[in-house]
């Protein structure tokens, strides 16, 4: 996964976190990164 597919993934996110409330958002958002965040060590 290259520096530009995590640029568009904070784009999308940064968009998504306007619409809902924070701690929503931060539910959401913790299983997400951890599984990106595993798929990024495995890459690399």
């Amino acid at each position: 996964i290259n520096a530009s597919d995590k640029q568009i993934a904070h784009r999308v996110l940064n968009k998504v976190k306007k619409y809902l409330p924070t701690d929503l958002f931060n539910r959401i958002i913790q299983p997400i990164q951890a599984s990106l965040y595993e798929t990024w060590q495995i890459a690399a």
